[in-house]
């Protein structure tokens, strides 16, 4: 009898899981768009698809153009203080991940391609580890990228209000460029070209053999050993 009632827990159990979670196929992908404040894991597998689930599973749109993935609210909705809603996406490969409008994206596996570019603005984040040959990075209005891993050679470009905690993303070669405010945590070995403008901070390790630094119109730039 206690068997045949487990039993029934765990079956109930699965249906109303399975109840509060909606699965999408897609199409390989090499750019993923999220917006409105929407939390996105990314994990690499064989094949590419989306998982929601949650309270608002239903408001949430899902756009397949030109190879790129976009995951946004309905226009009719806006996104809540619902912290039971939440999209994993399953990739094959992806290049681009550009953040948006508060949307924070997690790296679940280490994220390895030889070219990533990577964007965040208007507050959104990009948080996780890599691994790649050639890194770009753009932070603006706000947007925040916590990294980690290897970016042999990689270039960072934040503007007004960006921020780029990475000393512990390793890198040969890093070109830094903050313009109107923002800050930059930054790990290089070998070449570093530093500049600020309008202010802003820039913290450099790892004691790279060469560092060119510029200040124009104040901003700090700051070895750290």
């Amino acid at each position: 009898m206690k068997k045949a009632m487990l039993t029934l827990c765990l079956l109930m159990g699965m249906y109303s899981y399975s109840q509060r979670m909606i699965t999408r196929e897609i199409n390989s992908f090499d750019e993923l768009k999220v917006f409105d404040k929407i939390p996105v894991t990314l994990k690499k597998s064989q094949w590419n698809r989306v998982d929601i689930e949650g309270i608002q599973k239903d408001q949430i749109k899902i756009v397949e153009k030109n190879r790129t993935l976009k995951i946004r609210m309905s226009l009719d909705n806006l996104w809540s203080s619902d912290k039971t809603t939440k999209v994993t996406v399953y990739y094959t490969d992806i290049d681009i991940i550009d953040a948006n409008e508060g949307a924070r994206v997690f790296l679940g596996d280490t994220l390895v391609n030889k070219k990533l570019i990577l964007k965040t603005q208007e507050g959104a984040s990009i948080k996780g580890a890599i691994r790649t040959d050639d890194l770009l990075v753009k932070a603006i209005s706000g947007g925040h990228l916590k990294l980690k891993g290897i970016a042999t050679d990689q270039e960072i470009m934040i503007n007004s209000g960006g921020s780029f905690e990475a000393k512990n993303l390793q890198s040969e070669v890093t070109n830094v460029r903050i313009s109107a405010g923002g800050n930059a945590s930054i790990y290089a070995t070998d070449f570093v070209i530093a500049k600020t403008t309008a202010g802003g901070t820039i913290r450099i390790y790892g004691n790279p053999r060469e560092i060119d630094g510029k200040r124009v119109l104040g901003g700090k730039i700051i070895e750290v050993n």
